[in-house]
């Protein structure tokens, strides 16, 4: 019999907080974060700093609800909201002048979803 979902107390908890704080701000970018950390692990998005770096601006702020991997590098800015990430993704993040945090931080800090788009 394969999961039907998270397990880990944890991640339901970041799934409950996300969830709340989506419906309370009314903000479709927390709700539908919560909704992709729902699915099973193996369904999960994993994206490398070089794929990131393709997909994103200088300056902008996104949420990847998924593994960020320290492969490549990012050449500019951003702020970024992950689920899990290695610590070598995020030294080379922080070395590169970009604000990584986990995606319960992200969701504190800007509660409207304004301007925060979600990478996949």
């Amino acid at each position: 019999m394969g999961s039907i979902g998270p397990e880990a107390l944890s991640t339901l908890r970041l799934i409950a907080f996300l969830e709340k704080t989506g419906r309370k701000n009314k903000s479709r970018v927390w709700s539908a974060c919560a909704e992709r950390l729902h699915a099973p692990a193996r369904s999960r998005n994993e994206m490398s700093l070089a794929r990131l770096d393709a997909i994103t601006a200088e300056g902008e702020t996104v949420a990847f609800p998924g593994k960020l991997l320290a492969a490549g590098e990012v050449k500019h800015s951003l702020t970024i909201g992950y689920f899990k990430a290695s610590k070598t993704a995020v030294g080379k993040l922080k070395k590169a002048k970009c604000e990584a945090m986990p995606l319960a931080k992200l969701a504190e800090r800007n509660p409207s979803g304004k301007k925060v788009r979600i990478v996949l």
